[in-house]
């Protein structure tokens, strides 16, 4: 399945360099960079979120750096590169802010929160997945509400806080359930 979507994008990239059109050559190149990433071709996916950027930089696209700098974050985490990471995800926490961007500004946010998880650094990581979980409220995106409550609960967890590790956890629960339920009932 992911492979399809790869090649899809090939596609995608291919016909954009044709037409010469830098924006959707980029839009093209962080969209196969997220298959990479699904595919865990991390290296392939670094190298596609550099040319990515520096086209997006080109065209002063601070929307679109600000995705793929968490995108290339993501290839980068999963190589273990957290230094490299955290400066990427702080760019893109302060171009989010700045643009109004929450839906990348919360991604942003529960990546870095997941790097200071990693590195035993509970507080702060517990600090940036509530910003991310009230940015999501705040947008009301759904999915994201979900996964904001699981990092919450999980950091909880870890400090040691079993009481507030089980009550996100449990409404993260309730939230992916409700959407499950919302997507089964689209099907019919």
């Amino acid at each position: 399945q992911e492979e399809k979507g790869a090649e899809y994008f090939r596609s995608q990239l291919k016909i954009a360099r044709e037409l010469n059109n830098r924006h959707e050559e980029a839009t093209a190149l962080n969209n196969l960079c997220t298959a990479m990433n699904t595919m865990e071709n991390f290296e392939e996916a670094e190298r596609l979120l550099h040319e990515c950027l520096v086209i997006r930089r080109e065209l002063n696209d601070e929307a679109g750096i600000s995705s793929s700098l968490i995108n290339l974050g993501v290839a980068l985490f999963n190589q273990g590169r957290d230094a490299e990471v955290k400066q990427l995800l702080y760019e893109a926490i302060e171009i989010s802010r700045r643009i109004n961007q929450p839906r990348n500004l919360a991604g942003a946010l529960g990546n870095l929160g997941g790097i200071f998880k990693r590195e035993g650094q509970y507080e702060e990581a517990l600090k940036l997945f509530l910003q991310g979980l009230e940015t999501h409220r705040n947008t009301g995106y759904p999915y994201g509400i979900a996964i904001a409550l699981d990092n919450v609960g999980t950091a909880h967890y870890c400090l040691g806080n079993e009481r507030e590790a089980l009550y996100y956890l449990r409404q993260s629960i309730r939230q992916a359930r409700a959407q499950y339920e919302e997507a089964v009932k689209r099907e019919r």
